[in-house]
């Protein structure tokens, strides 16, 4: 597929497929990158319906796994702003697609656009939530992140008091765009009583993976991912 590696400011960035008047912006989870496996086979079901692409690489992640920036749901989303402010530079029809951590942050930077669709794979919906049960399970009170400022998990992630902050003031107030949500089955980021509440909430469309988690990476969870999008993406 054509594809075009550029940066917006210094996020490096990737549009797949030609102009086309219609953009999806896609945001990766933790641990991903702009050309992970997701945003390709999404690329692979819109670009043909007529849709671009863009991707960007989130902090420290991809091409910017070495350049010392920080992983935040703080600076994912002023990234994200950033990367949807050039997105509508150059067409008003904007999608939005957001997997785990980056659908929450599409959630925070997106509440007061409407985007002509977007579609949540295995979205993190309260990542406030998500850092206090993280906190629980790791016995770490409010009172130590806060002393501490930093602290590394021994699972992988690392919690900053500065980003809980962030979390407590800057919640999810309002969601107006028509939404489609894919979870697996087994999901413990994204659960089914979580999901069901925001669908319920903000008119979204649910549909449920039987047996999959929240990692969609064997071959029968992407042919469902694909399924999904091929059944679910606006070509009107």
């Amino acid at each position: 597929m054509n594809t075009h590696s550029f940066l917006i400011g210094t996020t490096p960035a990737l549009l797949w497929g030609p102009p086309t008047g219609r953009i999806f912006v896609a945001v990766h989870g933790a641990g991903s990158s702009k050309n992970d496996a997701p945003i390709a086979l999404l690329a692979d079901v819109a670009v043909p319906l007529g849709y671009q692409v863009l991707s960007f690489d989130l902090p420290a992640h991809g091409a910017r796994a070495a350049d010392g920036s920080t992983f935040t749901i703080e600076a994912c989303t002023e990234d994200l702003t950033a990367v949807l402010q050039y997105a509508k530079t150059q067409t008003p029809r904007l999608s939005l697609f957001g997997c785990s951590a980056g659908a929450f942050c599409g959630l925070l930077a997106g509440q007061q656009m409407t985007f002509e669709q977007c579609l949540l794979l295995s979205p993190v919906l309260d990542m406030r939530q998500l850092t206090e049960g993280l906190m629980a399970a790791a016995g770490i009170s409010k009172a130590q992140l806060q002393q501490q400022k930093i602290i590394p998990l021994a699972n992988g992630p690392v919690l900053y008091w500065r980003d809980y902050c962030y979390l407590c003031e800057h919640p999810v107030q309002q969601w107006q765009s028509p939404t489609a949500i894919l979870r697996g089955e087994l999901d413990t980021l994204c659960a089914q009583p979580d999901a069901a509440r925001f669908a319920a909430t903000y008119g979204c469309r649910l549909t449920v993976v039987p047996g999959a988690e929240h990692y969609f990476h064997t071959d029968t969870q992407l042919a469902a991912y694909r399924s999904w999008l091929q059944q679910t993406i606006y070509t009107g």
